[in-house]
């Protein structure tokens, strides 16, 4: 009954290797035992039926989860109700488990770099955007946790460059800036952005500096070195 209620037939579950998968996740060790228990109500036969089917509703889920996040990206309104996570390799070092073929980049709006906590956000007709968890602008999209795929980095250590941008305040005093750029030339791969303003009485400075990073520890190594600089006193990752 439990077959024909949940549309399988029966007998494509009832051979030997499934029957043998059951029995390896029970605690009985043959067909005829299984059986007594669920004649005795020891065992329920929705147990059994899960256990049974549960490789293949598994991939039908996957595949669901697949054809709902491809609607999205073609500009659909399908909403993304299976949280399992997606599957595909990125040039950028993301994997989304279980899709392929999907577009995906990394939004600019916060740049995660490889070892920040991500989330995959399905834009319309624009692909895949990977944000931080924490991104703002991503909370600020209307209902934007329908559009969520769970995700990770392929590889924590990523040798490939993303942009990380930091914020710099300190004494606005002679060789500042030369000694923050020291500090990046020697740690980072490219020095993308540098824009340095004192305050309006002169006496202290902000300095905003994007650069190239290959992940999240040794962005954590570039800032601890400029907060040693001498006379910096605040160094803060932003979004851009």
């Amino acid at each position: 009954a439990q077959f024909q209620e949940n549309g399988y037939v029966a007998n494509k579950f009832m051979d030997k290797r499934h029957m043998d998968e059951v029995l390896q996740k029970t605690s009985y060790k043959t067909e005829e035992a299984l059986y007594a228990a669920i004649g005795f109500g020891e065992i329920g036969a929705i147990t059994v039926f899960n256990r049974l089917t549960e490789k293949e509703r598994r991939e039908e889920e996957r595949a669901k989860a697949k054809a709902e996040a491809e609607e999205l990206v073609k500009g659909g309104e399908v909403k993304v109700e299976n949280k399992e996570t997606l599957k595909v390799k990125h040039e950028g070092g993301v994997v989304i488990e279980g899709a392929s073929g999907l577009l995906v980049r990394i939004a600019k709006c916060c740049n995660p770099v490889p070892g920040d906590d991500i989330v995959g956000y399905i834009t319309k007709g624009r692909g895949v955007a990977i944000h931080r968890v924490d991104c703002m602008n991503l909370r600020a999209q209307e209902n934007y946790e329908q559009r969520l795929l769970d995700v990770e980095w392929e590889d924590q250590f990523s040798s490939k460059e993303y942009t990380a941008h930091i914020d710099i305040y300190g004494l606005n005093r002679t060789g500042l800036l030369n000694d923050v750029l020291q500090v990046l030339s020697n740690t980072t791969k490219n020095i993308s952005t540098v824009n340095a303003q004192p305050t309006k009485d002169m006496k202290f400075a902000n300095i905003h500096v994007s650069f190239g990073i290959s992940n999240l520890s040794t962005l954590t190594t570039v800032v601890d070195k400029i907060k040693s600089v001498p006379e910096v006193y605040s160094v803060k990752r932003t979004n851009g």
